[in-house]
């Protein structure tokens, strides 16, 4: 039983300096011993460190999938909402797109790579400090606690907030306030091979309803809402979850780190759906 992680870093324009993520992935990379491939185009490839377990895929920005997700002028809109809505002036609609693309990335490394038991997508820039998340990221993820979690196969969301699942089929309720943290999501072959159709179902009903369709989570959070036969979510809010982390709200957006670590010995608790 193995894992696949999959990423993928661009310089566009987004919500940090391309220099922090160039940092960031430094950090993820320089700690990992599994494999991992990351989508990259040629231009700033030679960024990413030279290591075994690293398979670098050249795949330009004209290639996502996710341009066709919508027209130009609709992701033109929503970018300049996005924009106001987080209060940064600098992005571009490509940062929209590759949230849209995430899965489409692991579709492909699924695709080259068919053979693995999971597959995990992780934000470049997950991995946001050295010292305080080495102790956790030398051991994830561990195998044998992501098995326990006896997720089949459904697609495994981080919930980063507490909610009741008798609320789930309100989405009114608190769709501009995802409960999703996309940055980490977990999944076998299966799994992931019904995840582009999910996606599209909740990204058009989300367009319908006039919901921000640009932020990943809040399309992930319907998704949940809609299809929890295909999709569960491991609840990272928990205060006994590395309790002596400082940053609890890293924690919540990043809670995959910690509980799938050797170092955290402590209850890992799933949406119950």
């Amino acid at each position: 039983m193995d894992i696949l992680t999959v990423s993928a870093l661009y310089k566009i324009n987004s919500k940090r300096p391309f220099e922090e993520y160039f940092y960031f992935m430094r950090l993820l990379i320089t700690s990992t011993t599994h494999k991992m491939v990351i989508f990259t185009t040629e231009d700033i490839k030679h960024f990413i460190p030279m290591r075994e377990n690293i398979h670098i895929i050249i795949l330009p920005i004209e290639e996502w999938y996710s341009h066709s997700f919508a027209n130009e002028n609709q992701y033109k809109r929503i970018t300049q909402l996005y924009s106001i809505i987080h209060n940064v002036r600098r992005i571009d609609s490509n940062l929209i797109k590759v949230y849209a693309e995430k899965h489409m990335f692991v579709k492909r490394a699924l695709q080259l790579f068919p053979d693995f038991s999971y597959y995990m997508w992780m934000d470049i820039g997950c991995v946001r400090m050295d010292a305080e998340l080495k102790p956790y990221l030398t051991t994830f993820p561990n195998i044998n606690k992501l098995q326990l979690l006896n997720i089949g196969d459904k697609i495994c969301f981080q919930l980063r907030r507490d909610i009741s699942i008798n609320n789930l089929n309100d989405f009114n309720s608190f769709r501009c306030n995802p409960y999703i943290g996309g940055g980490i999501i977990i999944g076998s072959s299966k799994a992931w091979a019904q995840f582009p159709q999910l996606y599209q179902t909740s990204l058009a009903s989300l367009k319908k309803m006039k919901v921000l369709w640009g932020n990943d989570e809040h399309i992930y959070t319907d998704m949940l809402i809609k299809n929890q036969e295909h999709i569960t979510a491991i609840e990272t809010y928990h205060a006994d979850i590395a309790p002596d982390f400082p940053h609890r709200d890293y924690m919540t957006w990043f809670g995959f780190l910690f509980a799938l670590s050797d170092n955290y010995t402590g209850p890992i608790r799933m949406l119950v759906n």
